[in-house]
């Protein structure tokens, strides 16, 4: 059996992470990890195999550690330079920008409700190509 492509995702918000697992476990082919922040994110990578996460969604508005410095910190691992990667905002300015060249990435509007989660996962899963 195939193990399931890993998205990592870290949002302040217990609602966000809620609403994206929900979806997430109806998808066969997708595993989501949740934390509450971005330095429980780093945590992770930093005890677990490089090579098995498919990508990363960062909530931009985090406390202590905003999804653009998580972001940073996960771009100077060598194993994660490239892993692709969304912050996601409830700001609608941000909506569907490419990041820098070197962070890899895109900018999206969080979804608020059931259909625009499911909508930015499709989005994402594409972004992401996870072989």
């Amino acid at each position: 059996m195939t193990p399931p492509k890993l998205i990592l995702c870290a949002d302040h918000s217990a609602e966000a992470r809620y609403l994206l697992a929900v979806i997430f476990e109806s998808i066969n082919d997708y595993e989501l990890i949740t934390f509450r922040s971005g330095q429980e994110l780093l945590f992770y990578l930093g005890h677990n195999m490089p090579g098995q996460i498919c990508g990363v969604i960062l909530d931009k508005d985090m406390p202590m550690m905003d999804g653009v410095e998580t972001l940073l910190e996960i771009r100077k691992r060598p194993s994660y330079k490239i892993t692709p990667a969304i912050i996601y905002s409830t700001n609608e300015n941000l909506g569907g920008r490419r990041m820098p060249l070197n962070l890899h990435g895109w900018f999206f509007q969080k979804p608020n409700n059931h259909t625009e989660a499911r909508l930015f996962i499709e989005k994402i899963t594409e972004l992401f190509s996870c072989p």
